[in-house]
Formats: structure tokens, C-alpha cells, sequence
């Protein structure tokens, strides 16, 4: 069954404050510089709105799995991004009215954010992108495909 979109149009993002502390901890950590002698995080070889965005993004889907009842706080981000999570995440936003150009910005986001909190990861994430080895931006971007993508999620991202 399909979600009807919100009444509002207000965007559905976590606030910071509102995140798990789990994640709050690790985003810190992330950003703190350090003393110099630590290897620089992938915040520090970012720009500053790439981080922006991906802040935003993270909290647009912890929104999602609030809203959808499926937020275990107790989990680190790493293990609430399954492939049966990011079809529902992106499924809300469609039925919510964004593109398929909107979409895969978010998958990067969602990437992204990952990256900052959970560094040793990424490999583990690269479908998020590039399901089937594909490139999401690409498929998204190209029209209403959306099915299609999801199908790529659930069936057959390696």
C-alpha cells in the first residue's frame, strides 16, 4: 500500500538534536580535527556543503524510519541502511512528490553521511550508488524509472 503524501510540505528532516545518540557521537567524532597526528577523516577532504548536505540527508532518512516506525536507535547507522530500508526511504520521498534527479542526490547524501560517521564501511555501501553496477544518478536522473531502480535494490544489488 502506498503512502499518501504529507498535508504540509515543511521538509521531514531530523535535527541533529533528534538523532540517536549513537550517531550524534560518531558525527562528533568525525568532525573533531584531532591533534594533527591522526589520519585527516573524510570530513576534512570534503567541502563544507558536501558535509552540509550530507547532514541533512542522513537526518531526511532517520525522518523516514521515524515516521515509518522503524528507527532502532540502539543499531549504529551502519545496520539501519539495508536494502529494504532505502526502498521504503525512497519510495516515502517519491510518494512525497521528489524527482528521480532528487532521489539519487539523496542516495549520495545517504552514502556520504555514512562515510563521515562509519569511515571503515564504505566499501560495504558502494550499492547505495551503484546498484547492479550501474550508476543511480544515472537511472534516476534520466525520468520516472523509479520501479525499475527499487526492483535493482531488492533483487539483484550485489
Amino acid at each position: 500500500m502506498l503512502r499518501q503524501p504529507r498535508p504540509s510540505q515543511a521538509p521531514l528532516i531530523l535535527s541533529f538534536a533528534q538523532w540517536p545518540e549513537i550517531d550524534r557521537e560518531l558525527w562528533r567524532l568525525s568532525c573533531d580535527a584531532g591533534d594533527g597526528l591522526d589520519d585527516p577523516s573524510y570530513v576534512a577532504d570534503r567541502r563544507p556543503q558536501t558535509i552540509v548536505n550530507a547532514r541533512k540527508g542522513w537526518g531526511r532518512f532517520l525522518a523516514v524510519l521515524t515516521d515509518l516506525g522503524l528507527l532502532d536507535p540502539s543499531l549504529p547507522p551502519s545496520g539501519r541502511v539495508t536494502r529494504p530500508a532505502v526502498v521504503r526511504f525512497l519510495t516515502a520521498l517519491r510518494d512525497a512528490g521528489n524527482a528521480g534527479s532528487t532521489l539519487a542526490a539523496r542516495l549520495f547524501e545517504l552514502r556520504s553521511a555514512l562515510n563521515v560517521m562509519e569511515p571503515d564501511k564504505e566499501p560495504e555501501f558502494a550499492w547505495l550508488v551503484r546498484p547492479r553496477g550501474g550508476c543511480a544518478w544515472t537511472i534516476l536522473a534520466q525520468g520516472n524509472r523509479i520501479w525499475s531502480f527499487l526492483d535493482a535494490y531488492v533483487f539483484g544489488c550485489p
